[in-house]
């Protein structure tokens, strides 16, 4: 069976869709917001490529593989992001240490801060 579709069936679909497609992109990126971009963009390219719909599948199987692969590209591309809790190279001094903040009142708060955490420590042994 051949399938074809308008700019308004398409258009349609997608908005009736939306909340579907967005849950099924979520199994893949595990983040609602990424798979709600997933979803958008999946569906800005069924618009652009509409005239590459060949009619072989249902319209929303061709829109959902369109928004699985924009999940899929959204989840590897944040995987290759670099973590945002690494510790900026100029706080770590050459012996892998925390360095010590420069004003005399930070160093004092510093060496107060360790300290207290040493006797809670020994307390706790």
């Amino acid at each position: 069976m051949s399938y074809t579709m308008t700019e308004q069936e398409l258009s349609k679909l997608v908005a009736d869709k939306m909340h579907r497609l967005t849950s099924t992109a979520n199994k893949i990126t595990k983040d609602w917001h990424e798979a709600e971009d997933a979803a958008q963009q999946g569906g800005i390219k069924a618009f652009r490529y509409m005239d590459k719909f060949r009619g072989d599948c249902k319209p929303y199987s061709w829109v959902t593989r369109i928004v699985v692969n924009e999940a899929k590209r959204i989840a590897d591309n944040r995987n290759r992001r670099p973590p945002n809790d690494d510790v900026p190279v100029d706080v770590v001094d050459s012996s892998g240490d925390m360095a010590h903040p420069e004003s005399p009142e930070a160093v004092a708060e510093m060496l107060d801060l360790e300290a207290v955490i040493s006797e809670a420590m020994q307390t706790m042994q």
